[in-house]
């Protein structure tokens, strides 16, 4: 439960960043949309495979208990809001460089 509610306030930190910097991330919606799905096949693909091989596994404490693929919600959740925040971090970081040079 904790995780989700970090990824929450990554999300909403990473929303506000958005709304009042204005960092460019995408040329356009569908580019946005294709480069999530992406990371997110690749991601939870690896992430299946790992599991059936038993390199790692995810135990109930902590967790909310809803599963897909027999992976916790929280982890599509994850690959979801984490590449969005820490592209939006990057950007930022970039436009407060290229300001400087």
């Amino acid at each position: 439960m904790e995780e989700l509610i970090i990824l929450v306030c990554l999300f909403v930190a990473a929303i506000f960043m958005k709304i009042r910097y204005r960092p460019i991330l995408y040329h356009s919606e569908k580019e946005r949309v294709l480069v999530s799905l992406v990371i997110l096949a690749v991601m939870i693909s690896w992430e299946l495979v790992s599991t059936r091989a038993a390199v790692w596994l995810y135990p109930g404490p902590g967790l909310l208990g809803v599963l897909i693929l027999g992976l916790p919600v929280e982890l599509y959740i994850f690959y979801l809001v984490l590449p969005y925040f820490a592209f939006t971090v990057f950007e930022l970081i970039h436009k407060k460089m290229d300001k400087r040079g």
